[in-house]
């Protein structure tokens, strides 16, 4: 079994935290041109639904998370409101909305320059997957949290 440093694994939990994400893209959405301010339209709209969805869905199941869990290493505000609760994993699910989003642009707009869209597309993917698996391997969440996330965002 290889041992990843617990770092890499906080890393990749801040990478997808919501909040820099809403900020970023009101930021493109103000201060974008028409294309930027349109494309940021639609990373707004699915951090909206993902936050609504993902809210809902731990408000309604109320899942506890593993018992080996410290409160006190995870991300301020992600242990409050329905957010305390495990099922499913919202920085999962946003990890793999915000990486399907990205990837549909790189696709859209770099699709001559095959290796550098290849190599864009592996590292998002990459993102989505290790961010998917710090959730499990620093005890945030159960493996079917994380799965769950796959059922609902991959069309």
């Amino acid at each position: 079994l290889i041992k990843i440093p617990k770092i890499y694994l906080i890393i990749f939990e801040y990478v997808f935290h919501g909040v820099p994400w809403f900020i970023i893209s009101f930021g493109c959405f103000l201060f974008g041109n028409k294309i930027v301010s349109y494309r940021s339209l639609t990373f707004i709209k699915g951090l909206i639904i993902d936050l609504i969805t993902v809210g809902l869905l731990k408000y309604f199941t109320r899942r506890q998370r593993p018992s080996l869990n410290s409160e006190k290493e995870m991300v301020i505000g992600t242990n409050i409101g329905p957010d305390k609760f495990s099922f499913p994993s919202g920085h999962s699910s946003r990890a793999v909305l915000i990486s399907c989003l990205l990837i549909d642009i790189i696709r859209q707009y770099f699709s001559t320059q095959k290796l550098y869209s290849i190599a864009s597309i592996a590292f998002f993917v990459f993102l989505a997957i290790g961010t998917c698996l710090s959730r499990i391997l620093l005890l945030r969440h159960y493996l079917s949290d994380v799965l769950a996330v796959f059922f609902f965002q991959i069309k």
